[in-house]
């Protein structure tokens, strides 16, 4: 679970640095159905960046 959640992170960092959100969108498409909340938070955090980047 933890390593899921820093990859989520990672996601977030390579984006910030790339100014590319393609895979970040990629990566959260495909954890969207996780169950344990801290992923979700991880995920909603991602995804308002991603909002607020375009």
């Amino acid at each position: 679970m933890w390593e899921r959640r820093t990859a989520l992170y990672a996601c977030l960092w390579f984006s910030a640095i790339q100014k590319s959100v393609d895979d970040t969108e990629a990566v959260c498409e495909l954890m969207i159905n996780e169950k344990e909340e801290i992923i979700q938070n991880a995920l909603g955090g991602l995804i308002r960046y991603i909002s607020i980047d375009r």
